[in-house]
């Protein structure tokens, strides 16, 4: 509107202009308020954008968090099933040696016995060792229990001394030799612990002949750690 179409009365002139101020603020707040609705959707995007991640990664953590559980129950499942065969297997070589007695058979459970020796901390297993046990010290000797007495310092000598010396032909001079072979075999024998028995969780116990656990002690791959 120009000074030529404004009207020539001053007070039709101040109720155009008014009118044209009113006009102008009703515009200006029409864009603020529209400025504010904008802001508004824009930080309710970015706030619903925020929480959608926040809620993945909650849900990541939850996934880790129980992804290492399982893989422990998965690792602690995986060492029984080891342990449960090598106890099976434990069980059957024992059964089988009790049987048939043979060099064969004695081998195949000397073996796993030391396996499992071997990894008895790891598959917690609890081992019972004792010395030999040795009713009379003139009685004959099984191969594993001399050889292992011989590895301890004790001569096969000694050993055959004794054996003469039970079957009664001896002399003084035999009979001191015997007494001290026989403290020098006793300390042997204190002094060297075996592998007598295997305990399981499950409270499974499993004696070893005791000639078995000679071979595994003479064994340098046997013991743990």
């Amino acid at each position: 509107m120009t000074a030529l179409d404004m009207p020539s009365n001053p007070d039709t002139r101040g109720i155009v202009e008014k009118k044209t101020l009113t006009i102008a603020l009703a515009t200006r707040q029409l864009w603020a308020v529209a400025a504010a609705a904008m802001a508004i959707l824009v930080g309710a995007f970015a706030l619903g954008h925020f929480a959608a991640r926040l809620e993945t990664n909650e849900l990541t953590f939850e996934n880790l968090r129980l992804k290492s559980e399982l893989d422990g129950v998965i690792a602690h499942s995986k060492a029984e099933l080891a342990t449960q065969r090598t106890k099976a297997e434990l069980l059957t070589r024992l059964n089988a040696f009790l049987e048939r007695g043979s060099a064969a058979e004695k081998k195949r459970l000397s073996d796993v016995v030391c396996l499992i020796w071997k990894e008895s901390q790891e598959r917690k297993i609890s081992v019972v060792q004792g010395t030999m046990q040795l009713p009379t010290i003139t009685e004959s000797l099984s191969p594993s229990v001399r050889a292992l007495l011989i590895s301890q310092g004790i001569s096969a000598q000694d050993l055959d001394s004794l054996r003469r010396a039970g079957s009664g032909i001896v002399s003084p001079t035999d009979i001191a030799r015997k007494q001290n072979i026989e403290k020098q075999v006793q300390r042997v024998v204190n002094s060297t612990p075996l592998v007598r028995e295997f305990e399981y969780g499950d409270a499974t116990r499993v004696r070893i002949p005791q000639e078995v656990a000679a071979d595994v002690h003479m064994r340098k791959d046997c013991a743990p750690g």
